[in-house]
């Protein structure tokens, strides 16, 4: 912990360069170090309002603000303009969260614990949510594909039409009334008792009081939306720079 508050020192180093309009990548590779202390914080600040709130409203706290930093660096980024990278870093981001995440908590759960054992309840509809996402994502990519050889092109990513766009659209609307419809869900099924939820909680998360957990997240969010904007500009200029 002490550590990655040390390293904030990434984050005043690259508003000071990007101030000074040092070199586009010192001011990349500043920002790009500087915005992992801040997400730790975050982090930490999620926790402890987790322990506060108890586990249901605490596990709503964690799925908001889990992704937090890449919401808003991939906001920023959409706002430049910068839409390859914004679906590379979504794709990167997905695949992170199915493959790495789970597969490394499986496994090191699995060399620490032995047998692990999961809700069956509970992983069938996260199950379900997730095939119903992987479709909504796969569909206009489909349906895209299909329309280009229709016409006689070529595959290409940039490919647009007004079609497929409000499908996506319409898609993505689905996708989030499911998602609210899932958080209801939950909220009312029963979950774990207080003390097992406590127990699982580390104890430097409840040292934090809910004003300084709530100050501490605000704090972190302020500061990661600045370092996002400077690596978003820091990327631009980068990529202005290398050519097309």
């Amino acid at each position: 912990m002490r550590l990655s508050r040390f390293s904030l020192i990434f984050a005043v180093m690259a508003v000071l360069a990007w101030a000074a309009a040092l070199d586009p990548v010192l001011i990349f590779v500043l920002a790009l170090l500087g915005i992992i202390p801040l997400a730790s914080l975050l982090a930490e600040a999620t926790e402890a309002l987790t322990f506060h709130a108890g586990p249901k409203a605490g596990a709503l706290l964690n799925a908001t603000f889990g992704t937090a930093v890449e919401l808003i660096l991939l906001f920023a980024l959409l706002r430049s303009g910068q839409i390859a990278v914004v679906k590379a870093a979504l794709v990167g981001s997905i695949l992170t969260s199915l493959i790495l995440v789970v597969g490394l908590s499986q496994l090191l759960g699995g060399l620490r614990n032995g047998l692990q054992r999961f809700d069956r309840e509970g992983s069938g509809m996260a199950a379900a949510m997730m095939t119903l996402a992987v479709i909504g994502l796969a569909l206009p990519t489909i349906l895209g594909l299909v329309h280009q050889a229709h016409l006689g092109e070529g595959f290409s990513t940039d490919f647009q039409d007004d079609a497929l766009d409000t499908l996506s659209m319409a898609i993505a609307v689905i996708l989030l009334l499911l998602y609210g419809l899932l958080i209801v869900y939950q909220f009312r099924q029963p979950s774990a008792t207080e003390v097992e939820f406590e127990a699982a909680t580390p104890d430097e998360y409840r040292k934090l009081s809910v004003r300084e957990a709530v100050g501490l997240l605000t704090a972190a969010t302020v500061g990661i939306a600045i370092v996002s904007e400077i690596l978003k500009r820091g990327s631009g200029a980068l990529r202005s720079a290398s050519g097309p």
